[in-house]
Order: structure tokens, then sequence, then C-alpha cells
């Protein structure tokens, strides 16, 4: 069996496969980072999977920096090195919560994740995420 887990969108101005963008940070223009959503379906055994920035192939802060986020001066772009995930709604059954999610470290294509139970065949999980350039 396997989790079914779509490209995301995102909150604001996120990656695409033609042009990847970076959104400033509300805080400080130094640090830059994006907010996705994707809605998973669960398959009731599987509690691990990895969630892609843009379609799981395209690399995300690869550009340069002139395309990645103008005038920053931002060196060298890489990886992301941080992703934080929370469970934000979905369709799961009562009885078989999932209440939990964690996720490992990030790649220029996707970060994998990890839920705290297999939930129940066709349910849906809707994960929202962060992702810290810095």
């Amino acid at each position: 069996m396997s989790l079914t887990i779509p490209n995301p969108t995102y909150a604001t101005t996120g990656p695409s496969a033609s042009y990847q963008v970076l959104a400033p940070n509300e805080r400080s223009n130094a640090e830059v980072a994006f907010i996705g959503r994707t809605t998973i379906t669960l398959d009731g055994t599987l509690t691990t999977g990895t969630i892609p920035f843009i379609d799981g192939t395209a690399t995300v802060f690869s550009n340069g920096t002139s395309q990645a986020y103008p005038n920053q001066g931002l060196g060298t772009v890489v990886a992301p090195v941080s992703v934080v995930a929370s469970i934000v709604g979905g369709t799961q059954q009562a009885a078989t919560p999932i209440t939990g999610i964690s996720t490992g470290t990030p790649t220029t294509t996707g970060f994998p994740f990890y839920l705290s139970g297999a939930g129940t065949n066709a349910n849906t999980l809707t994960i929202q995420f962060s992702v810290c350039r810095l």
C-alpha cells in the first residue's frame, strides 16, 4: 500500500518548477521561508513518507540568489535547514486519530515525515509546513 501525497500549495509565494521564489520571513528579510499545505490520503498501514516542495523532482533554492530572493546577498544557494509540520485538518476516524507528525532532514526536493500512527484507509490528513532556509 502507499500514502497518496499530492504536490503542496503555498500560503505565501512558494516555489514553482519554473521559478523558485522565496517569500520573506515577516521578522527578518535576512531569513527567508515559505509555508505550504498538502492533504495526504492514508492507507491504514504506513506512517512515513516524503512531502515534495514542488513535484518531488524539481529542486528548490537552486536557481541562484538573483532568482531565489533578489538583493539579499544570500551567497551560495543550498537546501533548507529545517521544516516544521503540523496536522491542521483531515477526515480521521475518532477511534484511530493521528495526533502527531515529525519531520526529518529536508533536501532540495522535499522532506521526510513521520506520523504517530497509520490511521484508517482512505482517511486524510491536512499537513501544514514551514520551511526555513537559514
